[in-house]
């Protein structure tokens, strides 16, 4: 029988769930809860991958004194030059072209010069990365929506989403820093090539995965239309309900992440353009996220917002 696209989507979803509340899942054991054989679930499994329905699971270091980075948010005369030009340094690990309050992003291993005006820079905290609830944008923008008009400030309690670790360590040498390098996009990486590929042993690599929770933070990421297909919004965020507003967009369908630079929280959201563009979004009487996060500065819940583009943007593998 022929699998239908919609039927094939609803496997990746299903496998985004496995992966994401147990990343080393075995592929026998996602095979026999989804009721297809091994051969199909490695199919779907390479297929959610390969087109970006599901990223991961990836890691990131955790914010340890150690294995600290530090964000830079800035503006500089030549965006595009600056783009290039830190794609080249060794020392960082993503940077980005930026359409809005700034038009630079830089995430480096060690503190650096930027050249231009700064807006924020900082150690970041840990990543957060929330589960990805499965329904659509509309039905995730109202239930934002509700939650928004429900928010009583009273019975805010931190649930501490987000956790810093620069008074702390972590064991992180060379080997570790190999290890990484190489499992960083693919946490489900064979031992077996771990050691063939950095000639590294297996108790070493071993004892890595099994202390993983203690140097990075685990991401699992689904896109139900692939990545490519969502624009990248970023927000910088002044609050003192900083859990309020993760779980509000924590609703999204397509998965965000969340860090703290300094005081402020950083948003970084996969969006269709319509749910962005409040021309489009007014004349169709749709909602849009900027909409919604007019909504909590009205309310009192965001102090101050800024937002932006991210254009062109590279990870690497460092």
């Amino acid at each position: 029988m022929k699998i239908k696209p919609e039927e094939k989507k609803g496997q990746y979803r299903r496998i985004y769930e496995f992966l994401y509340e147990s990343p080393m899942i075995p592929k026998s054991k996602m095979a026999e809860r989804l009721g297809i054989n091994w051969i199909t679930l490695d199919k779907r499994l390479k297929e959610a991958l390969e087109y970006y329905f599901i990223l991961g699971p990836e890691a990131r270091r955790c914010s340890n004194a150690n294995t600290l980075e530090h964000i830079y948010l800035f503006n500089t005369e030549e965006p595009d030059m600056t783009y290039e030009k830190y794609r080249a340094d060794p020392c960082v690990v993503y940077n980005a072209r930026i359409y809005g309050f700034c038009n630079s992003l830089v995430i480096s291993k060690e503190k650096i010069d930027v050249e231009g005006e700064t807006l924020l820079e900082g150690p970041r905290s840990d990543y957060y990365v929330p589960f990805t609830p499965d329904h659509s944008f509309e039905q995730a923008l109202q239930s934002m929506q509700g939650k928004i008009r429900n928010i009583n400030p009273d019975d805010y309690a931190p649930r501490r989403f987000i956790r810093t670790r620069w008074n702390e360590t972590v064991k992180w040498d060379e080997d570790d820093e190999e290890i990484f390098r190489e499992s960083k996009y693919n946490l489900r990486i064979k031992t077996g090539v771990l050691i063939k590929d950095l000639h590294i042993s297996r108790e070493k690599i071993n004892y890595w995965f099994d202390t993983l929770d203690k140097r990075c933070t685990i991401h699992t990421l689904f896109y139900p239309e692939t990545l490519p297909q969502y624009q990248t919004y970023l927000s910088m965020i002044d609050t003192d309900y900083e859990d309020f507003v993760i779980d509000i967009f924590s609703e999204l369908p397509a998965t965000p992440s969340f860090f703290k630079v300094q005081d402020k929280l950083i948003l970084m959201a996969y969006l269709p353009w319509r749910f962005i563009d409040d021309t489009y979004t007014r004349a169709t009487e749709i909602l849009s996220v900027p909409l919604l996060e007019a909504e909590l500065l009205t309310r009192g819940i965001v102090k101050e917002k800024r937002a932006a583009i991210v254009g062109r943007s590279r990870k690497k593998d460092l």
